[in-house]
């Protein structure tokens, strides 16, 4: 059966991620020229997340693209906003393709990976967890930065309360305080339950301690599943001189259930200075950027400054877009065939799995079909990546793995993992 499938070619197909085709802008009005202007910023954002540049390079295709950008997309709507009307534009994944290739841009490929992210925001009261809400501008300021950027926040949330446990006996002197309307809080015991007598709320006083606990896993723990492979903690704190600042710690797949969290800031609204590379405008540290590198077995540890929370938030997103830029952002170059063997395919359904995963990325133009040898197969992709950075992207969500049985050589031998 297996053979049978395979001896057809296969086209590999982009992915459509949906929203990073789309762009919503102001717009002045609905008329034409509002609207070719609304391209314009619109094709640009979009340009700016499939490639993870910053600012595009001026060059002709670009230029003349941004001349023309009802050409690039599809569909485009209006939609209300709060200072006026928006244009909601739905743009065509081949055609920015071909003029990103066309225009020698770098291809950032859309199958990214989630950042679950602990954004402890502490500014001298009780520290609380962002959860970009309305209510919550420093998380909505990260939010809105990952949006341009390309890239998907999960915000952790703290467990929700146990169920009621019974009355627990206040210590001496409580009971006074109370009768008081003093507010004051105490520990209930072993359990560790709060009571709070007064305000603030003893959901708020609970998670205030535990968001000053210093240990990654305690802090895992305590928070409701994120279903993302990379995990950031980072805490945000005044830093004086009406300035902010924030410790960040990012844990990669393979060190994500190890390493301290972030120790608490030594004085609330007053941290000490931590012997940290600092960053002012959201770029990686030196070194960082370059040739993809291996996921490092321990926690990243690296700190940001800026004039504002919202200012900091915002630079953690970029600092951690930085970082996933340097290991799957392909370089703009000719296309190269690459030589890829993946056993472990025993089933068709495993065959149609790695080929839904290879026509996912979109720095794969064609594959084909080598030989088929039991359950290993023999791939040709057509693609512009190295074989370093295609054993990166290839390997990333973990269902496929280096083959250990097989020495590494000229081909890349994968072991499909599943599911």
């Amino acid at each position: 059966m297996l053979a049978a499938v395979c001896l057809c070619a296969v086209q590999a197909q982009a992915a459509d991620p949906g929203w990073l085709y789309q762009a919503e802008v102001p717009v002045a009005d609905q008329s034409a020229v509002a609207r070719q202007a609304g391209g314009r910023a619109g094709l640009a954002m979009v340009l700016t997340r499939l490639t993870g540049l910053v600012a595009l390079p001026p060059s002709t295709p670009v230029n003349q693209a941004l001349a023309n950008p009802d050409r690039y997309y599809t569909q485009f709507g209006y939609a209300a906003g709060p200072d006026g009307p928006r244009l909601v534009l739905q743009f065509s994944p081949p055609a920015l393709l071909a003029l990103m290739r066309e225009a020698s841009l770098p291809i950032w490929p859309t199958a990214r990976p989630p950042l679950g992210l602990w954004l402890i925001v502490d500014d001298g009261g009780l520290a609380r967890l962002a959860d970009g809400s309305a209510e919550d501008p420093v998380g909505a300021a990260a939010l809105m930065r990952a949006r341009a950027r390309g890239v998907e926040l999960r915000f952790a949330a703290p467990l929700a309360p146990a169920a009621e446990q019974p009355e627990t006996p206040l210590p001496a002197g409580a009971e006074a305080a109370a009768a008081a309307g003093t507010p004051t809080t105490v520990d209930a015991g072993a359990a560790g339950r709060m009571i709070t007598l007064g305000e603030p709320d003893p959901r708020a006083i609970e998670i205030d301690a535990w968001l000053d606990a210093a240990d990654f896993a305690a802090l895992r723990a305590g928070s409701a599943p994120l279903d993302a492979p990379i995990l950031v903690v980072a805490r945000l704190a005044p830093a004086g001189s009406g300035r902010w600042r924030a410790p960040v710690e990012l844990h990669w797949p393979d060190a994500a259930q190890t390493g301290p969290a972030l120790a608490a800031p030594s004085g609330r609204g007053t941290p000490e200075p931590e012997r940290a590379p600092v960053i002012t405008d959201g770029s990686a540290p030196a070194g960082a950027l370059g040739v993809a590198p291996d996921l490092p077995a321990e926690p990243e540890r690296f700190e940001l400054v800026s004039d504002t929370a919202e200012g900091v938030a915002g630079a953690v997103v970029d600092a951690l877009v930085e970082r996933l830029l340097a290991r799957y952002q392909v370089a703009a170059g000719g296309v190269e065939t690459r030589a890829v063997a993946v056993a472990g395919l025993a089933r068709a359904h495993d065959y149609g799995a790695v080929l839904q995963l290879f026509g996912r990325l979109e720095i794969i133009d064609d594959v084909a079909v080598v030989a088929v040898r039991g359950d290993r197969v023999e791939f040709a992709l057509a693609t512009v990546a190295g074989l370093d950075q295609l054993q990166a992207l290839l390997t990333r969500d973990g269902r496929l793995a280096v083959d250990p049985e097989r020495p590494p050589g000229a081909v890349l031998e994968l072991r499909w993992q599943g599911p």
